[in-house]
């Protein structure tokens, strides 16, 4: 907005500088015109004076009785005091010199006149072209600004849609708790509880597949990051593929560290289940086998 005021300010500004001086020249020229009207009856009051003189001299009384002249010339008479208590009286009759004045000015008045007339509109296209110039820069520039935020707006897209629709690349509001390490326990009770809880922090936390199984090896303690290291190792040295997927770690997970005879196992310790101490210890145990 402060552009479009200085462009405006400065355009009309000429515009309006240069149309007021055309149009002061214009007012002087009607000022001289009414200055030569007055000088022009100014100069028919003083002939009426003179030929009032005239006239008074040839005026007859012959036997007293006014002739039909001079009632004309009384009543011219008023006239000429009316005339000279409105403009004043007149010095001297019209002289020659006076004339030629009143004709220059008139030829003066003329001149301006017909100058105004060419220089006038010349006048306004320029200040027109001038205004029409600055609208111009003005309009380029505003183009620029906008071509430019359509462009920061392509890019604010772009990395909208390269971050993903679904919202998976979005942090939770809620902090998840991180799970449970792992530590290599031969418990099928501790890997299955280790495995669900994973699989339950990677929902929460909206983590990729990709990212699932080097996030697993970080909560591996003890005997199970020995084992995963030891894995690592030998992939790379017999040219095996590495484990890349969660499917694939839960498996070796469960080969192992999950005992092959976990239903035999649970069968003899139920089988020795004895009540030694209170009943809910006994309750306990026995919950915990039948889950195993």
């Amino acid at each position: 907005m402060a552009i479009v005021g200085s462009c405006r300010q400065g355009g009309c500004g000429r515009f309006s500088i240069a149309v007021a001086g055309s149009f002061g020249r214009f007012s002087l020229a009607v000022g001289v015109v009414n200055c030569i009207a007055i000088a022009r009856l100014r100069g028919s009051v003083t002939e009426i004076v003179w030929v009032r003189s005239v006239k008074a001299q040839t005026v007859s009384l012959g036997d007293g009785r006014p002739r039909r002249d001079q009632y004309s010339l009384e009543a011219m008479e008023a006239r000429v005091r009316r005339l000279e208590e409105l403009i004043g009286k007149p010095e001297q009759p019209p002289s020659v010199g006076l004339i030629q004045q009143v004709s220059s000015i008139q030829e003066m008045v003329e001149s301006l006149k017909m100058k105004v007339k060419e220089e006038l509109p010349e006048t306004v296209l320029k200040g027109l072209e001038s205004v029409s110039d600055e609208i111009s820069c003005l309009t380029d520039a505003v183009d620029y600004k906008l071509e430019s935020l359509k462009a920061d707006l392509r890019l604010v897209k772009l990395a909208v849609a390269n971050s993903g629709t679904d919202g998976s690349a979005v942090a939770p509001k809620v902090r998840v708790p991180d799970p449970k390490p792992f530590g290599g326990e031969r418990s099928a009770k501790e890997l299955e509880n280790f495995l669900w809880d994973m699989e339950t922090y990677f929902q929460a936390a909206r983590v990729p597949d990709t990212e699932k199984v080097s996030i697993t090896s970080m909560y591996l303690t003890g005997d199970a990051k020995l084992w995963w290291r030891s894995r690592l190792s030998d992939d790379a040295s017999a040219n095996r593929e590495r484990i890349e997927t969660w499917e694939v770690l839960k498996k070796e997970l469960k080969d192992q560290f999950l005992p092959c005879n976990t239903s035999w196992l649970a069968r003899e310790s139920l089988r020795n289940l004895k009540h030694t101490g209170t009943v809910r210890e006994f309750v306990k145990e026995f919950s915990s086998l039948m889950l195993t």
